[in-house]
């Protein structure tokens, strides 16, 4: 734990022309305009102080030279590393200091730790002022501070001069803000060393950033608007101008349901809601059922009209139906918006920046992403890479939307050419290793001691002989009753992968209908049924270790302070101290997840096919501004993704520790590189050894990675 005395809680308020929401904060502290107005800072226990100018408005600038001498002397504190400042979403304030104030230009990520990082690992909200509320701080944030951002940190900046009274109420403000976030600091469970160190190993990777093809994202971003534009005339046309968008939800959803009524299976899948109501006369009941067309189930029921059209085939209205879902799903996507989207958040050197945020998932320390959700970039591509080069090079080529119709819907098409428009510079490959499987590896070794060594071996034999059938293919034999080896590719990916992906967190059917959707495949109720039932036979040793999670929870709750193993590589604890109760699930690693405040309560849980409300006691923890309801599949999900990550961030840190200027991003089981061209084998090499140098406490884990390599970010190259 870190001594307060060696920290200076601290916060920024700014000004700049450039917009924070649409671009982040690398190019809106890049913008000429750029100025910090306020400094707010408290050093340990110490009183809250401030330092500000009035004149920011009109280019005028602080000087760390003027600064107030407490502040300067823990500045020369923090750069010779004996001391932190502490700050809410530090990278803000990281680049406010340096880039908005004169004579601090060389603020490190290792200057700094973020107290929200600190507070999200406990599950309070990422804003401040909730946050404080949730910690009971003794001075919470100002409910005019919105009012008065806009007014003085927005152009057309207001004159602080000509506005006394609110400049006053605004200063007030920023006053408010270190009490409540060292009281947070103080009240959460601080994070280790090796935590910071990784956290800090993760902003030189914000800093570093992706780098764009701009050119190719701002032709793409063209097409995008037009995409848009078409989709809601096909609409328009394709429903007899009964619908005019794309976007209108309600009435295009009644427009579906009303032509494939008939059809029980099909709204079944757009079924969100049932209420039962008593009739006003009180002589019956009216059921009343509300539909969505959210994009799960438009793909779902795609695949559904398709597979009925290749059975018997499909009436007119349901032809029509299918026409408009698919315009539906490409037309209203927010992929092909990417592109427009991007672009203002491009700044310096073409590089995408600041786009992970460091424990950013609370319930397993993973990291999330923001602006672009680079995380969450389509895997799926236009063809091999001669057809994916062929279509990027036409669109840098000014080809018109209906050049492109030749490879199906243009809004999938665009979709599925996120990743390539992060390009290499002149001189530089992208590298990218991701990890085998990890997560279908890590849950087996969690759950070895109740019997998964047989599935650790099947991964262990294929790493050491890749043309043996791999774990997917095993598991797809094993529900088709087949020979491993005579699985087909589709098989392996419907009856393998996605099984084993889905399965091994306690979900039945409804898991694996969300991941067959990831992957292109499409079962029937009764199939669905039959696989999870299959994949339990094959995996008992999953539902003992489910069990026991299970009992482990309980267990804790009654027996305060003790840890409880479940099986040899995980432990269990109550703390009824920490957070009004938090339940604690120590990783091999050592670090721990929580679940605080911890309880039963009754909650309402609604059958949506039936409309029936069933009320049960369930076990509940705080996450974020809310409650969730806590049972073994989420406690197990939570420990192997959590392992995959602490895997992940092991990387990292060793990556940054031997070759600080190699990655510029990564996904859940990725790493992505840059690299001189004269030196990718040493840079893939260099890659892939960290990935598989794994910790002490993962001994046992079989694991393998695969590295690929171009002048651009692509998923086609096998």
């Amino acid at each position: 734990m870190y001594d307060i005395d060696n920290l200076c809680f601290i916060d920024t308020e700014t000004l700049s022309r450039a917009d924070l929401k649409a671009t982040g904060i690398y190019p809106y502290s890049a913008d000429p305009s750029f100025r910090v107005m306020i400094v707010t800072y408290a050093i340990g226990d110490g009183p809250v102080q401030i330092w500000k100018q009035d004149r920011a408005h009109l280019g005028a600038w602080l000087d760390w030279n003027d600064a107030p001498d407490d502040l300067l002397t823990f500045l020369e504190r923090v750069e010779a590393g004996e001391a932190h400042f502490v700050a809410w979403n530090a990278a803000f304030d990281r680049l406010a200091l340096s880039r908005g104030i004169k004579g601090y230009s060389n603020a490190k990520p290792e200057h700094f730790m973020d107290a929200m990082v600190q507070a999200v690992r406990s599950h309070l909200p990422p804003d401040l002022a909730s946050a404080g509320r949730v910690a009971h701080a003794a001075i919470q944030k100002r409910p005019d501070g919105k009012r008065l951002i806009q007014k003085f940190c927005v152009p057309p900046f207001a004159d602080p001069v000509e506005h006394p009274a609110e400049w006053d109420a605004f200063t007030l403000y920023a006053l408010d803000d270190i009490p409540p976030m060292r009281a947070v600091w103080q009240a959460t469970l601080p994070l280790s060393d090796l935590a910071w160190q990784q956290y800090w190993a993760s902003e030189h990777i914000n800093d570093a950033g992706m780098p764009v093809d701009v050119e190719f994202a701002e032709k793409a971003g063209e097409l995008a608007i037009e995409n848009a534009r078409r989709a809601d005339f096909d609409i328009h046309r394709l429903t007899g101008g009964a619908i005019k968008t794309v976007n209108q939800h309600v009435a295009l959803c009644d427009w579906v349901v009303a032509r494939i009524g008939h059809m029980s299976e099909a709204v079944a899948i757009l079924l969100r809601d049932v209420v039962e109501e008593q009739d006003e006369a009180g002589d019956g009941v009216t059921r009343l059922e509300t539909y969505s067309l959210e994009r799960s189930r438009v793909e779902d029921l795609i695949a559904y009209l398709e597979r009925i059209g290749g059975e018997r085939g499909l009436t007119d209205d349901e032809t029509a139906v299918l026409e408009v879902l698919r315009v539906r799903a490409f037309g209203a996507s927010a992929t092909p918006k990417k592109f427009v989207k991007l672009l203002p958040m491009v700044s310096e050197g073409d590089r995408l920046r600041g786009q992970y945020v460091y424990y950013g998932a609370a319930a397993t320390g993973r990291f999330s992403s923001r602006g672009l959700q680079i995380h969450n970039l389509a895997r799926a591509t236009v063809g091999k890479q001669d057809v994916e080069l062929a279509v990027i090079d036409k669109i840098l080529d000014g080809a018109s939307y209906d050049d492109l119709t030749q490879y199906g819907p243009v809004g999938r098409t665009l979709s599925r050419l996120i990743r390539p428009v992060f390009v290499a510079p002149d001189g530089y490959k992208m590298l990218w290793a991701d990890y085998s499987a990890i997560e279908a590896r890590v849950l087996p070794w969690l759950g070895e001691a109740f019997g998964a060594g047989p599935v650790l071996d099947i991964f262990r034999e294929n790493d050491a002989d890749p043309s043996l059938p791999d774990i997917y293919k095993q598991q797809a034999g094993s529900i088709l009753n087949k020979d491993p080896r005579e699985v087909t590719k589709a098989e392996r990916q419907s009856h393998g992968k996605v099984p084993v992906l889905s399965l091994g967190f306690g979900g039945g059917k409804g898991a694996l209908f969300a991941m067959a959707r990831n992957y292109g495949a499409s079962f029937t109720d009764d199939e669905a049924g039959d696989i999870v039932e299959k994949w339990r036979a094959t995996n008992p040793w999953a539902r003992r270790y489910w069990d026991d999670t299970w009992e482990a929870a309980i267990w804790c709750m009654h027996n305060h302070n003790q840890l409880r193993p479940v099986g040899s590589r995980l432990h269990y604890v109550y703390l009824p101290d920490y957070m009004h109760g938090t339940l604690a699930c120590i990783l091999p690693n050592g670090e721990p997840l929580l679940y605080p405040m911890l309880r039963w309560e009754m909650r309402e849980r609604k059958d949506k096919a039936t409309g029936k409300v069933e009320v049960r006691e369930q076990l509940t923890y705080r996450r974020g501004y809310g409650r969730a309801a806590l049972w073994y599949g989420t406690l197990v999900e939570n420990a192997v993704q959590a392992v995959a990550g602490a895997i992940l961030k092991n990387a990292l840190l060793c990556l940054h520790q031997t070759h600080p200027q190699l990655v510029v991003g990564h996904t859940h089981d990725e790493v992505i590189a840059l690299c001189p061209t004269p030196d990718v084998a040493d840079g893939r090499a260099a890659l892939v050894r960290a990935m598989l140098a794994l910790p002490d406490w993962a001994g046992g884990l079989p694991m393998t990675c695969e590295a690929s390599e171009s002048f651009y970010y692509t998923k086609t190259i096998d």
